[in-house]
């Protein structure tokens, strides 16, 4: 359902969920339900802005509007890296050799999974 605020301006339902796989230290999938008040809280390093960074990282890169739409935007107004060895999860299996990182975003009953990969020597793709 769409609300009116008295703005003027039309607003979704909102983001319901969020999942991230593979980001700096949530190695481990960590899913998080999103209600209309949702606090994150939790010790130092504990995960809290890893868990909302994918989402920034995101956002920046889709405010750059490139056609056609290219990689993630590393370094921007919301989140800066250099590298995408600085973000994807270090937590790999003595076999595991390509980093992944999966973001899952649903808002009511749409939801959007995506997916990066990066292997040794290679930039970070889209699979």
């Amino acid at each position: 359902m769409v609300t009116q605020p008295p703005n003027g301006q039309q607003y979704g339902p909102g983001i319901t969920r969020i999942a991230v796989t593979g980001f700096k230290s949530l190695a481990e999938k960590i899913e998080v339900e999103i209600r209309p008040l949702t606090v994150l809280a939790g010790a130092n390093s504990s995960g809290k802005s890893s868990l909302m960074q994918p989402l920034l990282l995101m956002k920046q890169t889709f405010d750059i509007e490139r056609i056609p739409p290219g990689p993630f935007w590393l370094r921007g107004e919301q989140v800066g890296y250099d590298t995408a060895d600085q973000f994807l999860s270090t937590a790999l299996s003595e076999t595991e050799t390509t980093k992944r990182m999966t973001i899952e975003v649903e808002a009511e009953t749409n939801w959007a999974e995506s997916s990066f990969e990066k292997k040794p020597g290679s930039d970070i793709a889209v699979v």
